[in-house]
């Protein structure tokens, strides 16, 4: 796109300029989220994105939009992370500590993301989201930890509930003090899961 909105390189198809408009909205409003409280605002959007009112509406319908595909976007990545790491790993035990490992250094890298997904409101679709990713992974470790004897419980609602939230606040928590002991804090979330389950 040329600097001057309003103007663009008319060699670029429609849908590519349209990507590339996406992008920038998202890139624009991930910035700005990070540098502020959070407070999103179409004005300042368009502003650092360098596009008009009427393309960001093409894409969004308001900032909380925005800020929805940003969430959208972030549980996709950690969803991504934790299967890298759960994969890495070969032992029930070195699987947890993979997947909260992962967990924690997503919160570290992606703060602002990770306190809107892992401590944003308790009914919004990305904690949501985020809580059944987690449910999910922690169901499989301890599952394959169950057969190999090394955690006696099966799992049970509440006490993988507990287990989840217990993720949910550390990573809250690292995102607040990205100059935590990540490693510590792991060790804590592994010890405490396979408590809950012996």
């Amino acid at each position: 796109m040329d600097d001057r909105r309003g103007r663009w390189d008319r060699s670029v198809g429609g849908e590519a300029r349209a990507d590339g408009h996406r992008s920038a909205i998202l890139g624009a409003a991930a910035r700005i989220r990070a540098a502020s409280d959070g407070t999103l605002t179409v004005t300042d959007i368009v502003a650092l994105a360098g596009v008009g009112r009427n393309t960001f509406y093409e894409h969004f319908e308001d900032a909380d939009a925005v800020v929805a595909a940003l969430d959208e976007i972030a549980v996709r990545d950690l969803d991504h992370a934790l299967d890298a790491g759960a994969s890495r790993a070969a032992t029930p035990i070195a699987q947890l500590r993979s997947v909260a490992s992962a967990c924690l250094e997503y919160s570290r890298v992606h703060p602002e993301s990770a306190t809107s997904i892992f401590g944003g409101h308790v009914r919004s679709e990305s904690r949501q989201s985020t809580r059944r990713i987690l449910a999910s992974r922690l169901t499989a470790i301890l599952a394959g930890a169950r057969a190999a004897g090394t955690v006696g419980r099966a799992v049970d609602d509440a006490r993988l509930a507990a287990i989840t939230g217990a993720y949910e606040a550390v990573a809250v928590r690292v995102a607040a003090e990205t100059s935590a002991d990540v490693t510590r804090d792991v060790e804590a979330l592994v010890d405490l899961t396979i408590r809950a389950f012996r």
